[in-house]
């Protein structure tokens, strides 16, 4: 995906970042690569695929609630 000069400046606007004219073709390309490898990520089919929500399967073992009486911490 190719990324314009224009949307570069409105990027950089939006976020509040002074962005020299000479570096508007370098932010432009860099941009452009990093869309060009999330449509890659996009292609791959994950449907048969949980989500993961941790590295490690492992649960926290659960502990018993126990009532006290008031004031001592």
């Amino acid at each position: 995906m190719e990324i314009e000069k224009g949307t570069v400046r409105r990027i950089s606007h939006l976020a509040r970042i002074k962005i020299a004219e000479e570096e508007i073709k370098d932010i432009q390309l860099k941009l452009s690569r990093i869309l060009s490898w999330v449509e890659q990520l996009d292609a791959v089919d994950t449907c048969d695929i949980n989500p993961m929500t941790k590295v490690v399967d492992l649960e926290l073992p659960w502990r018993q609630d126990k009532i006290f009486e008031g004031g001592n911490a």
